[in-house]
């Protein structure tokens, strides 16, 4: 804007005249900084609106589970993309996440936001200022943020059945060396039974007959280098953790995507050999699924029994349906839930008998006035018995016989 004319003009005014065009101007100055104040809040929430946009706000990444029960790291993290389904951000390659990790971000408009995202890939870079990771997060609703959270109180009964190491066969993959020798002795000293075997491929087939638990491959690298054995090592029962000890964070990368539950660095087997030895254990478990998620299915037209136990599992935190019609109960699509308990006496014996032959896969527990009633179930079928009052001891005697199965068979 050309101010010569306006300068000009205001030359020839006297003094009462340069106040009262003072006061005008203040006024206009002022009504233009409400109106550009109301113009940025109208295209924050425009931004806000938006599907996708790009930003570089910081953060506080918190892990909202990890294979060790409680543990919660903060990591600072720099976002790079964000919308209403997912995330992509930069952070330190410290970090190891779990499937669920909870997001504190600043977004557009000064506000501070929370929440829960899902781990779908992670990509290495580097470059003349150091390394970093790219994590890409989606969405997840808040029934699975619940399940999570009642995991991690599964894991600490997961970690508490790990105690009894006698029960645990480990594998050791590798040749038969001085060092692969001292490992397997380490590992029978603290108790695991542990013996080697020279390769990947009689490791699987041997874990097949002795049903054990754990495959230890000594050298890592030589999975990096090989696809094809590395495939191998992947290949064994659903039951089978893996672990590898690895040279650098590459092979430890590169394992990881492949599907290796765990990766020891060599120069920390002396200190932290148990300890991965159990994160592989109790998160192949975990990523198998293996554990209840919450979803009980209670099937009974018995009113005093539908409340005492539906009282007892929700104030565990699980979720439970009530289906009081048998028939209907068989047309459920019983893959959405981990656990059914139905009526066991007299009259609902034949029910329980199909409902155990309809649902065979799905730990079934009857529901019993007296203990007689639970060992004729049992002999029917029946996963176990729960005795009507349940007391909290016997509940948790159930929930523990059915979370912690498939920990050590």
């Amino acid at each position: 804007m050309d101010t010569t004319k306006i300068e000009k003009l205001l030359k020839n005014c006297d003094l009462r005249e340069l106040y009262s065009i003072e006061a005008i101007l203040t006024d206009l100055i002022e009504k233009a900084k409400q109106n550009a104040a109301k113009q940025e809040e109208t295209k924050g929430k425009q931004l806000r609106a938006e599907d996708r946009f790009d930003t570089n706000l910081m953060g506080t990444l918190i892990r909202v589970t990890d294979i060790k029960p409680g543990e919660r790291k903060e990591f600072s993290i720099n976002i790079q993309d964000l919308s209403r389904s997912g995330m992509r951000f930069k952070v330190d390659t410290n970090f190891i996440p779990s499937r669920i990790v909870e997001i504190l971000f600043g977004a557009p408009g000064g506000k501070i936001k929370k929440t829960f995202m899902e781990v779908v890939r992670m990509r290495k870079h580097t470059n003349q200022d150091g390394a970093w990771l790219e994590v890409g997060c989606r969405s997840v609703s808040d029934e699975a943020v619940r399940r999570v959270r009642l995991q991690e109180e599964r894991i600490v009964r997961m970690r508490n059945k790990l105690h009894k190491k006698s029960g645990v066969l480990v594998l050791v993959v590798g040749p038969e060396t001085e060092e692969i020798a001292k490992l397997i002795n380490r590992i029978n000293i603290e108790g695991y039974q542990a013996k080697r075997v020279d390769s990947p491929l009689i490791a699987i087939e041997t874990a097949k007959k002795l049903k054990a638990h754990l495959v230890v491959y000594y050298q890592g690298k030589m999975l990096c280098r090989d696809k094809e054995l590395l495939k191998v090592a992947t290949s064994g029962p659903s039951s089978l953790a893996t672990l590898a000890i690895v040279d650098n964070e590459e092979q430890q990368f590169d394992l990881f995507r492949a599907g290796i539950d765990e990766c020891l660095h060599i120069h920390h087997g002396d200190d932290l050999l148990f300890f991965a030895m159990e994160r592989a254990l109790i998160g192949h478990t975990i990523r198998q699924n293996e554990t209840l998620t919450g979803q009980v299915l209670v099937v009974s037209n018995d009113n005093t029994k539908i409340n005492l136990v539906f009282y007892q599992f929700e104030d565990r935190g699980y979720i439970c349906q009530v289906e009081r019609d048998m028939e209907k109960a068989l047309e459920i699509d019983i893959s959405q839930y981990d656990l059914v308990l139905s009526d066991y006496d007299e009259i609902a014996v034949d029910n329980f008998r199909i409902l155990r032959e309809k649902f065979k896969k799905t730990p079934l527990i009857a529901l019993c006035d007296d203990m007689s009633y639970g060992t004729q179930a049992m002999a029917d079928g029946a996963n176990n018995y729960l005795c009507i009052p349940p007391t909290k001891e016997n509940m948790h005697m159930i929930l523990e016989s059915c979370i912690t199965k498939a920990v050590v068979a």
